[in-house]
């Protein structure tokens, strides 16, 4: 015996289907709609993060200068001190000047810090890149350290010198110039002062391998955004 189903109901199921395909054709394409945003909104963050890294490149550089400065101050002047070298007096000045030469790692990472507060370091798709990112900003509480340590040594150095040799200043910023004649007869051969100086070698010594790593890893995620 053959059984006929009501036409309202081969009506009502069709009409639950095309309503069924509807919603899945509208959710579909509302996330393909939130894929293309957040692809779009994750290039031009990498694009301005690129912009942030190559601002760090060149604070990078010029901190290296800095710190191979005092270490070459503190090379000659120990040099100087034991009898090994002669300097001129306007040498002497300089080089002492540059011992006591420190830099301050300004961090440059408003955009980086936007993209971790909002989220939005998910969107970025090669995970191992955002490892990397996030690798090359950690760094900053390094230098902190680093730096917070540099700076105490440079007051307890410019605190002997100030009382050990005389200067004079210059400028509004009260830049100090150590006058020779006092660096010969308060400094040669002072066992405290050279003391000062290996100390200071150590920091920049630091200073210069932190800077050295992290330029490489800068210039890294430069080049990958650059290609991405």
């Amino acid at each position: 015996m053959e059984v006929h189903r009501p036409k309202f109901i081969k009506g009502f199921v069709e009409e639950i289907f095309v309503i069924v395909i509807s919603i899945s054709l509208a959710v579909l394409a509302e996330r393909m709609v939130e894929n293309w945003i957040h692809k779009k909104e994750s290039k031009e963050s990498l694009i301005r993060l690129r912009t942030e890294l190559i601002r760090d490149s060149i604070d990078l550089s010029f901190n290296y200068t800095v710190h191979q400065n005092a270490l070459t101050a503190t090379k000659n002047l120990t040099e100087w001190s034991r009898g090994k070298i002669e300097l001129s007096d306007d040498s002497l000045s300089k080089l002492t000047s540059n011992t006591t030469e420190y830099s301050w790692f300004e961090a440059n990472s408003s955009e980086f810090e936007s993209l971790k507060s909002s989220g939005k370091l998910s969107y970025i798709e090669d995970k191992e890149l955002v490892v990397k990112i996030i690798t090359n900003y950690n760094r900053y509480a390094e230098y902190k350290l680093f730096t917070d340590r540099e700076l105490t040594l440079v007051y307890q150095l410019n605190e002997f010198y100030r009382k050990n040799t005389s200067f004079t200043t210059h400028g509004v910023n009260v830049y100090r110039s150590y006058t020779g004649e006092s660096i010969r007869k308060g400094l040669r051969g002072n066992f405290e002062f050279e003391g000062f100086l290996q100390q200071k070698k150590l920091e920049d010594e630091w200073m210069v391998w932190l800077i050295d790593r992290d330029f490489i890893r800068v210039r890294e995620l430069i080049n990958i955004i650059k290609t991405d």
